[in-house]
């Protein structure tokens, strides 16, 4: 597991780390105009990436989903519903390279 604080750090590490999954705060993800998303699945398409948000926006959830957002996490996150779906993401992530 590792930590960034930009999506740059992130985006140039991606190919040394190979993860199979990303968990981000949605704030990053929307700084950075939907950089995270774009740019991360342009280099891994299937990588499921997370996003945190402090507060519910239906809205902003919708709009992170139909960029290619796994899942949107309301907070105080719920360590159980965080681990149940990032295990989710990581099978399906799994599942879908063994197709290749």
């Amino acid at each position: 597991m590792s930590a960034f604080r930009q999506t740059d750090s992130l985006l140039e590490k991606m190919d040394e780390e190979n993860p199979k999954c990303i968990v981000a705060e949605a704030r990053l993800a929307n700084k950075d105009n939907g950089r995270l998303l774009a740019d991360t699945h342009r280099k891994t398409p299937d990588l499921p990436i997370i996003l945190l948000a402090l507060r519910s926006d239906i809205s902003a959830a919708m709009r992170a989903l139909k960029s290619g957002a796994t899942d949107y996490l309301e907070k105080p996150i719920v360590d159980r519903l965080l681990i149940e779906s990032v295990e989710r993401a990581i099978t399906e992530f799994d599942r879908s390279k063994s197709y290749l």
